[in-house]
């Protein structure tokens, strides 16, 4: 048993029964905390399972599975949850660069069923990581022995 990338929580009860389609999500939150997992462990039909019927028709699962080879998500944090928005940041590694993709997520109810439909991005800066500093994913390793390719 793993941690869920999501959470501290483990996966077999956090994301995981989401993600199987063995339950839906009870919340906006929720729906967006499973969406993280699906992009770190590479399950774009889940993405893409999980999107409104608007988004489904600007991609495909095979941009999703591209977003996700790409991307190296090592922690998530949940800046504010509304009624239908969601605002968090999603810290990144791209080569020995850290970054954050801050975004409020907009989602919505069909056929009784949550889905992620738009998000608005804010600007955040783009950091050069060296060797010795603490790893993003707040480990408490230097980056170096953690996440450093």
């Amino acid at each position: 048993m793993f941690c869920c990338p999501c959470s501290d929580r483990e996966y077999e009860i956090c994301c995981k029964p989401l993600i199987e389609r063995k339950s839906s999500p009870s919340s906006p939150e929720q729906l967006m905390r499973s969406r993280y997992s699906a992009f770190v462990l590479n399950k774009p039909e889940y993405l893409y399972d999980t999107s409104s019927v608007n988004l489904k028709s600007q991609l495909t699962v095979e941009q999703l599975r591209q977003s996700c080879i790409e991307n190296c998500f090592v922690k998530l944090e949940i800046v504010n949850t509304e009624t239908q928005f969601v605002e968090f940041k999603a810290f990144f590694i791209e080569h020995e660069h850290c970054g954050v993709l801050h975004e409020r997520s907009k989602f919505v109810v069909e056929n009784g069923i949550w889905k992620y439909d738009t998000g608005t991005l804010f600007d955040e800066p783009i950091n050069k990581l060296n060797r010795n500093d603490l790893c993003p994913c707040d480990s408490g390793k230097k980056f170096k022995k953690c996440h450093m390719r």
